[in-house]
């Protein structure tokens, strides 16, 4: 029923994608199904909770909030089974719920954006008496729910009620001012309303963490200035960072955002003793002039996260005039609606999605029902809340027409607009009536310690005013929220511990220490059927995808009679594709493997390797570590951020290329004989672990052969193999060998340029004795062209195109060249 007249509508269930087990319904109308190139018109939306009601009428079923009827809706169908549909699709999740639904919800913050309707009495927690919240501290997982999507939601609420075990909270202060400077440029000094000084108070407030500094009218608002004037945004942005720095001369500030549009301006400070602690930031703005086609009238915004709280910050200034009442509102239900944050990995964030909202700007609200006279005399009196009675905003708030869920002060200060200018307290009311045009709100946690303006600033027909917080900010141990996790997951397999499948690990933490390239290194964990039925058991990937290629796991699947034991085996094996992307990401070698039981539990086993290897590194990492990466304390990755160390070539190439020179250069079959498999480990272990190689336990020809495979390990080649191809086309244009020689020196690199040419060094020092190990430079320069350049891995990978058609042989020669010169 719609207005009283059957109307043709759709329903539909929606959830949200990052946190699957959050359901809503949509009943909407629309010319097409969904509305797609098609006018779409919301009715209502309700998050499937405790608190939404359904049940059956003679012609289809109604649904409601609560027992408000002014939220029921009444759905005529010829599907007389949707309801039960409905039902049962929303009763298992909402069974978890641990509190009810309401506009600070923890849950459903992705519903907001439809806030205009949803019910009054769904955003309200005044509004909700539901008993079935009065206690849901012994809330249990059904064994009909074990491992379906649904369990997601009973995690969740779990961690959210454990949330203090895992959660250290620190209160930051921070400071939020708004000012309408009138268009004028920044000479004033703005020490006290920094410091939250006037209003009557006369201490400066605590010095702030974060300082959100919302200016509206930098530039006037007039055809001229219809794009803004980035001048006077560079201008008031060094004006008030100046100014801050001055006001609080112990803390030094740094800038992070400084977004605006035309008049607009919102800055964000941080101080710099928290700056590491402060991160992703993202800014939006919106144009709310001329039907959103200027910005004299709109909203900047930005959003970061303090450790583990999330903060977004609304700067607007809205529609002028007493009579626009209305459009104002409209003016922020548009701002709630439209703001988004598109964060890292494309994802965007919602105004709502955020632990707190601070709203400030020059909201424009103004003073019903009182003359100008009247306004006056109540100023002069000190009745500021017989005053505030006939404020605009106190009353749309009332009415709940806008920001009913932000919070506001005590205001005990007089109007802040309009004022004359270069007076304290001076009205100019020839135009218009003094009102609290500048406000500042907030939704979350946050504690108001001051609330004022500042009437020492006289430059513009507004005070500026402020607002001091005390915020709690949420630190998570991720250490302690895995373990809590862990707990969680446990507490559940007991719960399930008669009915299912019983299997026992022996190991949930399996460490491979000093894995060597190459080298296998096998670990067995022992799967006992502990039941009295046969356990069905599979090896799976925690996320999504394979298995590390690292790991090798035997059996992936199999059964264990009662009683039994079998045993798996863990095989880790690092060959070059592996090194390269360990030596990259840390947290490639750690991985969690599933063992699942089909019917039953799931059991984690997280797996670490302890590698660290020359191997599959890359040069401009390996220089800047002196010793073996075995002995390393930590990840190579890690390590390099600390280090000052800046070695000339890698220690591994100094290390192989010095002892084939000083202990067989003049053997015959160097890198033709591949040497022994056994010693070549050794070789590899050696280079990990050791600072030098024995000559009484490898061979020369051993040696030469882990060069050739160490060169080939690179993650990047020493010569990119298109590099290599301009000098050889270069020499095939110039015949000039000097040219193609200096095109490649000129575009190496630092590291690679001292490799190649320690390659180089060591090349032609073995074709010194030539005579007597029988090499020349066509023997080197094949041996060794494809694993200074990686020419055809790169090919065989689309990692490199051979757009300028050279042939193998022709790089082969390149290199011949350079061994004669």
């Amino acid at each position: 029923w719609l207005g009283g007249k059957v109307k043709d509508t759709y329903i539909a269930i929606v959830n949200n994608q990052d946190c699957n087990y959050e359901h809503a319904i949509f009943l909407y109308r629309a010319k097409k199904m969904l509305g797609i190139n098609g006018k779409f018109r919301l009715l209502t939306v309700l998050p499937l909770t405790q608190e939404f009601r359904i049940f059956p009428r003679e012609m289809g079923f109604a649904f409601r909030w609560l027992e408000y009827i002014e939220t029921q809706w009444e759905i005529k169908t010829k599907r007389p089974h949707l309801i039960a549909e409905i039902a049962n699709f929303c009763n298992e999740f909402r069974m978890y719920q641990r509190e009810p639904f309401h506009s600070g919800s923890e849950s459903h913050k992705w519903l907001w954006h439809y806030e205009a309707v949803i019910p009054l009495q769904a955003k309200m927690l005044a509004y909700n008496n539901e008993e079935a919240f009065v206690d849901r501290k012994s809330i249990c997982l059904l064994p009909e729910h074990y491992g379906k999507q649904v369990m997601d939601a009973y995690v969740n609420q779990q961690i959210k009620k454990r949330e203090k075990e895992f959660t250290e909270v620190q209160k930051a202060n921070v400071l939020v001012g708004t000012w309408n400077v009138a268009g004028g440029e920044p000479h004033e000094d703005l020490g006290s309303w920094l410091k939250c000084l006037g209003s009557g108070y006369q201490t400066p407030c605590a010095t702030p963490d974060i300082i959100v500094l919302c200016l509206q009218e930098i530039c006037s608002l007039n055809a001229k200035n219809i794009l803004g004037d980035e001048s006077r945004r560079r201008d008031w942005t060094r004006f008030l960072k100046s100014e801050v720095n001055r006001a609080f001369p112990q803390s030094n500030y740094l800038v992070k955002s400084d977004q605006y549009l035309v008049g607009l301006l919102l800055v964000l400070m941080v101080k710099e003793s928290v700056n590491p602690n402060v991160n992703e930031f993202a800014a939006s703005s919106l144009k709310l002039g001329l039907k959103g086609y200027t910005g004299n009238k709109g909203g900047v915004f930005c959003r970061f996260e303090f450790f583990d709280t999330s903060i977004c910050v609304v700067n607007c200034h809205l529609a002028a005039h007493k009579n626009q009442v209305r459009l104002r509102n409209e003016h922020i239900r548009s701002i709630q609606k439209h703001t988004k944050f598109l964060l890292k990995g494309n994802i965007a964030k919602g105004l709502y999605e955020h632990d707190l909202i601070l709203w400030a700007g020059d909201l424009n609200y103004r003073l019903n029902n009182i003359s100008v006279e009247g306004i006056l005399e109540k100023i002069g009196q000190g009745k500021i809340s017989e005053l505030l009675l006939h404020d605009q905003l106190i009353h749309e708030k009332k009415k709940n027409q806008v920001l009913a869920d932000f919070c506001e002060g005590e205001i005990n200060f007089p109007p802040t607009f309009k004022h004359l200018i270069g007076s304290r307290n001076e009205y100019l009311t020839e135009k218009r009536e003094p009102a609290w045009c500048d406000r500042i709100l907030w939704r979350g946690q946050a504690e108001l310690t001051r609330y004022g303006s500042c009437e020492f600033n006289t430059q513009s027909d507004h005070k500026p005013v402020f607002g001091s917080f005390e915020v709690p900010i949420r630190k998570k141990n991720q250490v302690l929220l895995s373990r809590v996790k862990k707990d969680i997951f446990k507490q559940i397999d007991a719960l399930h511990h008669q009915s299912l499948p019983k299997m026992k690990v022996s190991e949930n933490f399996v460490s491979f220490k000093e894995v060597i390239y190459k080298k296998e290194q096998t670990k067995h964990i022992s799967l006992q059927n502990e039941g009295n039925t046969v356990v069905k058991f599979s090896v799976k990937n925690k996320k999504k995808g394979e298995i590390r290629s690292w790991l090798i796991v035997t059996p992936l699947s199999g059964a264990i009679i009662p009683g039994e034991i079998l045993n798996l085996q863990l095989k880790v094996f690092f060959s070059e594709h592996q090194a390269r992307k360990a030596n990259k990401n840390p947290e490639y070698l750690s991985f969690i493997v599933v063992l699942s039981a089909v019917g039953g539990s799931d059991h984690f086993v997280e797996i670490n390797c302890d590698f660290k290897s020359c191997f599959g590194n890359t040069c401009e990492d390996l220089v800047r570590v002196d010793m073996p990466l075995g002995l390393l304390p930590c990840h190579i990755k890690n390590y390099i951020g600390t280090s000052t160390t800046e070695l000339v070539v890698p220690q591994a190439l100094r290390v192989l290329t010095e002892f084939i020179l000083q202990n067989g250069s003049n053997s015959k079959g160097l890198f033709f004989e591949t040497g022994e498999p056994q010693t070549i480990s050794v070789i590899r272990q050696a280079l990990d672990f050791q600072e030098t190689l024995d000559c009484d336990t490898v061979d020369v020809y051993s040696v030469s052969a882990v060069l050739l495979e160490f060169l080939e390990s690179l993650a990047e080649p020493i010569v990119h193999p298109q590099l290599i191809d301009n000098s050889c086309k270069v020499l095939e244009s110039t015949s000039s060998f000097q040219q193609a020689k200096f095109l490649l020196y000129e575009n190496l690199g630092k590291v690679s340029l001292e490799c190649f040419k320690a390659v180089l060094a060591f090349l032609k020092s073995l074709l010194e004795l030539r005579m007597l190990n029988g090499l020349n430079e066509q023997v080197l320069a094949e041996y060794f062209t494809e694993p200074i350049s990686h020419a055809e891995e790169l090919q065989v990978k689309g990692l490199y195109s051979n757009s300028l058609g050279i042939q193998s042989s022709q790089r082969k020669y390149l290199l011949n060249l350079f061994l004669y010169s």
